[in-house]
């Protein structure tokens, strides 16, 4: 198991998490209130300071957590004032190279501003410069709910389209990040098309069943399956933009992944997102049962706070294989059964009543 500690986690306190360490998938579920987000949160942090891509000139001012550890290898870290050097002290040579994303729960949906400004991409250094700025500015500000939700899709699809011409210098090129996410969503649904156009206005089409369709005309639900996607690898392409970015490792985390979700997809993104991105490992919140009833045993986990006020990690024990009606108790605290024999009650008061009303008024 995976043990992980978290101290002073800011409007949570202490959390510990015992994680099974053969899976590559971790879903968090929980009362409001709890920490999911908080957690997540924390997590990205411990990725982030041990990741060699990290740029050591990022500034942040203050961050939400006191310390952090994973199986004992602990990071301190001063909430005010982020001492990066002190902690490439701490670290040394034990830093690692790995792609890295988060996702948080807002803005998943947003196609496109009501001005297109298409801004230049840069090499990947600067990119990769800017993306880091963008981080720390989240977590300065304490909070990463629009963290991977601020790039609008027709713009990020324009963008790489002009860098992919034939007159753009080798630096700045960037071809293969919509090359690869035209594949996954072939991939997911082989109706879409590998292919994707661009007209004078700036206006992106992509081809469903022989149709060409804007981004701006499809479902909220579908734009959100793009967004994620298009987020992990746009990520990733900031560390391996020459290689193949659904084979590589990385590390995602995802905030309320059923945000804007269609019943249909809340079940099958899971299972979808760890076959396109077989080398990943991903932790996740999320408040929907659905999500839940496809996870295999050890990815779904309950936090709890226990009456020494420590958040804690309880597995949720065969999801995928257990009817839905019991192992809501376990996860949501509620009780279907429970649910319809009150609805019963309910009714048959109100029959009751109805017949004394007619029999009161003759």
């Amino acid at each position: 198991m995976n043990k992980w500690q978290i101290k002073d986690l800011q409007g949570v306190g202490d959390v510990e998490l015992s994680l099974d360490d053969s899976k590559r998938v971790f879903v968090l579920f929980g009362t409001n209130g709890v920490g999911k987000t908080k957690t997540l949160e924390a997590l990205f942090i411990y990725y982030l300071i041990n990741n060699k891509f990290f740029n050591t000139n990022v500034h942040i001012s203050s961050l939400p957590v006191q310390a952090i550890s994973l199986n004992e290898r602990e990071i301190l870290l001063e909430k005010k004032h982020f001492q990066w050097q002190h902690l490439v002290a701490q670290l040394k040579e034990k830093r690692e190279p790995f792609a890295f994303a988060y996702l948080g729960s807002a803005q998943r949906c947003r196609v496109t501003e009501p001005r297109i400004t298409i801004q230049q991409i840069g090499t990947i250094e600067q990119r990769q410069s800017a993306h880091f700025k963008v981080i720390a500015k989240a977590l300065s500000q304490g909070s990463l709910k629009n963290l991977g939700g601020l790039a609008y899709l027709n713009e990020w699809f324009v963008a790489r389209a002009q860098a992919s011409n034939s007159f753009q210098k080798e630096s700045i090129k960037s071809k293969n990040e919509i090359h690869t996410v035209l594949d996954a969503l072939n991939k997911i649904d082989s109706r879409i098309e590998k292919t994707m156009q661009i007209d004078g206005s700036g206006n992106v089409y992509l081809t469903t069943s022989g149709e060409e369709r804007k981004l701006t005309e499809l479902s909220s639900g579908f734009i959100s399956i793009v967004k994620i996607i298009q987020t992990i690898i746009s990520s990733f392409a900031l560390f391996y933009d020459d290689e193949d970015l659904l084979n590589i490792k990385g590390v995602v985390l995802i905030d309320e992944i059923e945000s804007h979700l269609h019943l249909e997809w809340q079940v099958k993104i899971i299972p979808t997102l760890k076959k396109l991105f077989p080398n990943t490992t991903f932790y996740i919140a999320t408040h929907s049962p659905l999500v839940l009833s496809q996870l295999e045993e050890g990815e779904a986990y309950l936090l709890k706070r226990d009456e020494d006020g420590v958040v804690r990690s309880q597995i949720i024990n065969s999801p995928n294989t257990r009817l839905l009606e019991n192992v809501l108790p376990e996860a949501f605290d509620i009780d279907l059964n429970e649910l319809k024999r009150q609805n019963m009650e309910n009714i048959d008061q109100t029959k009751v009543q109805q017949k004394l009303l007619k029999l009161l008024n003759g």
